[in-house]
């Protein structure tokens, strides 16, 4: 979903290279592309979507689905990607960078000729491989984990300088999650849940010795009554 609009993004499983948009208030769909290699991720704003595809990142533009950015990556990284969502904000992208550990940082606020971006800022955040990457709505913060788990940085997109370093502890960990608004409780001494602004559920159970594990994941959409509907 498309915020919280009548415009879904649609990928099937049998057509793994094509975005479909499909406008729910019209029950119909409204433009398509192709691409030359499946689709591995997606993350959109009411004005654009980046698709993050096998070596590269193609930001279009909604609802046409013309490309308006490209920013490459690096073959066989995570299908990780951040897009600041702020009607206002600055249109930031960020992806992994070609070298472990890093991470590049683009504004795709407008269009640019040939759908070719200017080069990106490149951040140096981990020792290891990224697993997590979010912005903050208005495209000031990212935070990053990389694949130790041990530690969750976060950074000033402006300066590009690390404001916060958090230690979570020195043991290895899988980080599944660092998104900028989320909820937490337990449901009992043994399982805690986490509802984030991403539409993402998580389950973690905790084991007697003390560690813990992803037990269940599930994306949820919820539309209120208050939706602004795009003709």
């Amino acid at each position: 979903m498309v915020f919280r609009t009548n415009w879904l993004l649609v990928v099937k499983a049998r057509r793994p290279c094509s975005l479909m948009l499909l406008d729910d208030q019209q029950r119909a769909f409204k433009a398509e592309v192709l691409f030359k290699s499946p689709i591995r991720a997606l993350r959109a704003r009411k004005d654009k979507v980046a698709v993050v595809l096998s070596s590269s990142i193609q930001v279009l533009a909604l609802p046409s689905l013309s490309r308006v950015a490209l920013m490459r990556t690096r073959l066989g990284a995570r299908p990780l990607c951040a897009l600041a969502s702020e009607p206002s904000a600055p249109h930031l992208l960020a992806a992994p960078a070609h070298r472990k550990g890093s991470l590049q940082l683009l504004d795709v606020t407008r269009a640019v000729k040939g759908a070719h971006s200017s080069s990106p800022a490149v951040m140096g955040c981990h020792q290891t491989e990224l697993v997590c990457l979010s912005l903050s709505a208005n495209g000031a913060r990212l935070a990053t984990a990389s694949e130790r788990g041990t530690i969750i940085r976060v950074w000033d997109t402006a300066t590009k300088q690390m404001l916060h370093e958090l230690r979570r502890g020195s043991d290895y960990a899988d980080v599944y999650c660092v998104d900028t608004r989320a909820l937490c409780a337990f449901t009992d001494d043994n399982t805690a849940v986490l509802i984030c602004e991403d539409g993402t559920f998580h389950k973690f159970t905790f084991a007697a010795e003390g560690n813990c594990h992803r037990s269940d994941f599930e994306y949820f959409l919820q539309v209120g009554d208050d939706d602004e509907f795009l003709q």
